[in-house]
């Protein structure tokens, strides 16, 4: 016999007494009972999924079940983007979370400053020949940039969809955006963006398709077509009109051009699609909301309930304010606890003021005791919204805009969240601005518009491509303060022109100095322009000069030398 038998044998050849545990229930089955209560109605409800005691799915909340017992975490995306987007819309604490990002990290747009490595593509280029061509490719972009044809509906331009993106990287969790490249001759550049939802990017129901991407050797998940390395090959995307599902290749099988870029917010090996920002935060974001909704709604109650009648203890209550009059009315005289009177028709009070004329022996008006607001509700939600904030790494005072501590704390505020700025800044240029911009200048090289030589090659196609995105600036409480203390440690060796300048606005120091000499020689030039011209003093005709004085009876000839010596004088 098996020793599994064995203990088996010894459970069921001895049970237990009868009416030792009630219902003849032992606790081992009554916990297991409430386990498959919880299975299969609260827990399964939610979202989640149970498979041996383990979580293996989860959809962001944290009750029921309080601590997830330790195992393998399968997203739920689909009810992740569902719940982030809800809390976007419901939480103004979430919608402020994403909107602190957002404003800092693209504000009006990132702007491209072309920085080609010249020792690469061209050593022997003149100074003037690097920033001719880098001003010919910045003003090509942004002039295309400012268009709205970038867009495939027409609606906004580069610097606007780069914001779009952002913000739907960061609520979703991904963004899918289409390449097209359109035949228009009319067109700037031919490369037109189209976005794609990220419930359009499924599995495909097509057997057919299924079996063609096993046949390349390639497997299917979550929409995405991957090869053996896990590499992305082609997407699967399902027309919102027709129904139908759709292979859109990552690159074009003949032109090699980008077709696809996703990108999204990945912190998991083997991850495929992106995870919301506020996943981890969305069950604390809705009940706070619920907190502050009650709250707010309580207060309301508080304020409409201005007072109610202390009953009697002797005799029932009575209708009190039922029959309220205006104050000097004929119906003030009568006696409601006679019933010989017709009791007063309600009164509609449009003034201050009114008496109340029913109450009982014992019966008293009083006040409402007003306990709203609560007077521990603003400490409470900041509490909450500083572990909210800090675990995306937004200070609080920033996300409250309110800046209330001395200039040492409020800078290092901001310092500290423009580490996180400028991380998001970088992520989102290479993930999303990076794949655009070099299909827009593929499309420009193949017109001729732009020269590149080599741009063929991949290790010179990435130094032609090598570029920065600037943003808005680090913002500055004392400007003047940080500019005397960068320029003191700067002249102690402390840092560098190099990294200074990079560290105010992302700007190269060797490329500032070449535009100032520039800027300082033309600027010259213009204020010689537009100095005045010195005043010439009044010339002398010399015949008036050296003219003799005419001899006359009252002096005339002193009198005109005089005139001669005035003249000179001015």
């Amino acid at each position: 016999m098996r020793l599994l038998d064995f203990f088996r044998r010894r459970r069921v050849e001895t049970p237990p007494p009868k009416n030792q545990y009630v219902d003849g229930i032992t606790p081992g089955d009554a916990r297991e009972r409430l386990r498959q209560q919880l299975r299969y109605s609260t827990i399964a409800s939610m979202g989640w999924s149970w498979s041996g005691g383990v979580a293996s799915s989860w959809t962001g909340e944290k009750y029921p079940g309080a601590l997830n017992y330790a195992g393998l975490w399968n997203f739920n995306y689909e009810i992740l983007r569902r719940r982030s987007r809800i809390a976007y819309w419901d939480s103004v604490q979430a919608r402020a979370l994403l909107g602190r990002l957002v404003e800092n990290v693209v504000g009006h747009g990132l702007i491209l400053e072309a920085t080609p490595a010249w020792a690469i593509v061209n050593p022997k280029a003149t100074e003037e020949e690097r920033r001719a061509w880098t001003r010919d490719v910045e003003t090509r972009f942004h002039l295309w940039a400012s268009s709205k044809e970038i867009d495939a509906s027409g609606r906004m331009n580069l610097y606007q969809l780069t914001r779009f993106a952002y913000l739907n990287i960061l609520r979703d969790g991904e963004i899918i955006d289409i390449l097209r490249y359109s035949p228009d001759k009319g067109r700037m550049n031919p490369l037109e963006i189209q976005f794609i939802r990220p419930e359009q990017m499924i599995n495909p129901s097509a057997y057919e398709l299924v079996k063609a991407a096993e046949a390349r050797g390639n497997r299917i998940l979550e929409g995405i077509e991957i090869d053996t390395s896990s590499k992305p090959v082609a997407y699967y995307i399902r027309e919102e009109l027709t129904g139908k599902d759709v292979r859109v290749p990552k690159y074009g099988p003949k032109s090699k051009r980008l077709f696809v870029s996703h990108s999204g917010i990945w912190d998991s090996v083997g991850q495929l699609r992106g995870i919301p920002l506020l996943a981890p935060l969305v069950h604390e974001l809705q009940k706070l909301t619920d907190y502050m909704i009650a709250e707010i709604e309580a207060t309301i109650i508080n304020a409409v309930i201005a007072a109610y009648i202390k009953p009697s203890q002797v005799a029932p209550a009575s209708r009190a304010l039922a029959g309220p009059v205006q104050r000097g009315s004929s119906a003030e005289q009568v006696d409601a606890g006679d019933p010989r009177q017709t009791p007063p028709s309600t009164a509609y009070i449009d003034k201050p003021g009114l008496l109340v004329q029913t109450l009982k022996a014992g019966e008293d008006l009083a006040s409402f005791d007003v306990k709203r607001p609560n007077v521990h509700f603003s400490e409470f939600v900041k509490a909450v919204k500083s572990s909210l904030s800090a675990a995306l790494g937004i200070p609080v005072e920033v996300l409250d805009m309110s800046f209330n501590q001395n200039y040492s704390a409020s800078r290092a505020c901001l310092l500290l969240f423009w580490n996180v700025v400028l991380n998001w800044r970088s992520f989102l240029a290479a993930d999303f601005l990076a794949p655009i911009y070099e299909a827009w200048m593929s499309e420009e090289i193949s017109a001729g518009r732009i020269k590149a030589a080599g741009f063929e090659t991949s290790v010179i196609r990435a130094a032609w491509l090598n570029c920065d995105w600037v943003g808005i600036p680090h913002p500055s409480i004392d400007p003047k303060a940080e500019a005397e203390a960068s320029d003191l440690r700067t002249a102690a060796g402390g840092t560098t022109h190099e990294r200074a300048a990079r560290e105010y606005n992302g700007s190269e120091f060797s490329e500032n100095v070449e535009r100032l000499k520039i800027e300082n020689e033309e600027l010259a030039e213009a204020k010689k322009s537009m100095a005045p011209k010195p005043v010439e003093p009044a010339q002398i005709p010399p015949e008036d000069i050296n003219e003799e004085p005419e001899p006359g009876p009252n002096g005339g000839g002193r009198e005109k030398k005089m005139a001669i010596s005035s003249a000179e004088r001015k």
